[in-house]
């Protein structure tokens, strides 16, 4: 990720896995990944991992942010059905 108005790098975030969607927070604190395994909030700052989210099923996933960036939402498949989970961005990390 690099800064725009910068252009320097501001971290390297490993997934670790295949990575299907993500998103930013807007004060550019966390970013959001969805990964083979679940979803893994970093820290945009040094690149280290804020938390993590085991998710069952599918690991086809999508994921947005809240327009006030306290909640996020989860879309996923699980046994042939279609899942949306919101979680609240505080409780995560």
């Amino acid at each position: 990720m690099y800064d725009t108005y910068q252009c320097v790098r501001t971290g390297l975030f490993d997934v670790g896995s295949a990575c299907t969607s993500i998103d930013v927070t807007k004060d550019s604190k966390y970013l959001l990944a969805t990964a083979v395994e679940g979803v893994i909030v970093f820290n945009v700052k040094d690149g280290s991992r804020a938390a993590a989210i085991n998710v069952p099923g599918n690991r086809k996933m999508q994921l947005g942010l809240s327009f006030g960036d306290k909640q996020f939402f989860l879309i996923y498949m699980d046994k042939r059905m279609t899942m949306i989970r919101i979680y609240d961005l505080a409780t995560v990390l």
